[in-house]
């Protein structure tokens, strides 16, 4: 899935299920998740101690968040 299909996806995720969620609602909620994404997978690469795939998870989670971030960036 490209970084802009898992952005889309979250905001769907959150369309779909929450009934009443607005558009700006769903943006800001899905960066909410993305940057426990994130957070967790710097906390897991700084444990194991080992860079090589969780790197790339990190990288591709982060794009994510800049795909996420042009829509707030829209919405204001």
């Amino acid at each position: 899935m490209t970084h802009e299909e898992q952005a889309d996806a979250f905001i769907e995720k959150f369309l779909r299920y929450e009934g009443e969620y607005d558009f700006e609602n769903a943006v800001i909620d899905a960066i909410f998740c993305v940057n426990q994404i994130i957070a967790e997978i710097i906390e897991i690469d700084s444990v194991l101690s080992e860079a090589g795939v969780l790197y790339k998870n990190l990288n591709y989670w982060q794009e994510v968040k800049k795909e996420l971030e042009k829509y707030d960036t829209d919405i204001t």
